[in-house]
């Protein structure tokens, strides 16, 4: 399926593609340019012209990054108060005693924060969290 638009901002592209077009033109395209993207869907070639191609990744930055700042890896307010008692290096003991919970549920949400980060050990939670930038956020909320 090929889209022809007269939209050059490309907001609706990402919604074609999961549609499944093969290439996106302008109706302003010569039509040696339609021609020449009519055989290559033909032969299984995707098109997108490359101001296209540069406004897709713009929108897939902006949703990256809209993503990445409100899911925090989903991690809920008790596991992001938890990820910050352990990057300070504060024991499951401790961490139970500040928060006035026991030490399984600290485990409990461990082993939820390591599950939903991915990561095998709180020191790996940590460093993605530090490299992500996700422990400064979680500290000024």
């Amino acid at each position: 399926m090929i889209a022809l638009s007269n939209s050059e901002d490309g907001t609706n592209l990402p919604r074609l593609i999961n549609a499944g077009i093969s290439a996106y033109l302008l109706r302003s395209c010569s039509i040696f340019k339609l021609a020449d993207s009519i055989l290559s869907v033909v032969s299984g070639i995707q098109v997108l012209t490359p101001s296209m191609i540069g406004k897709l990744m713009e929108v897939f930055r902006r949703q990256s990054h809209n993503t990445q700042n409100q899911n925090l890896f989903s991690l809920s307010d008790r596991e992001k108060e938890i990820l910050k008692f352990v990057a300070t290096g504060a024991s499951n003991k401790e961490i139970a005693q500040s928060c006035y919970i026991s030490e399984t549920t600290v485990k409990t949400h461990l082993r939820s924060i390591l599950s939903k980060m991915e990561v095998k050990n709180r020191a790996g939670a940590v460093s993605l969290a530090t490299t992500m930038g996700t422990l400064l956020k979680i500290s000024r909320q």
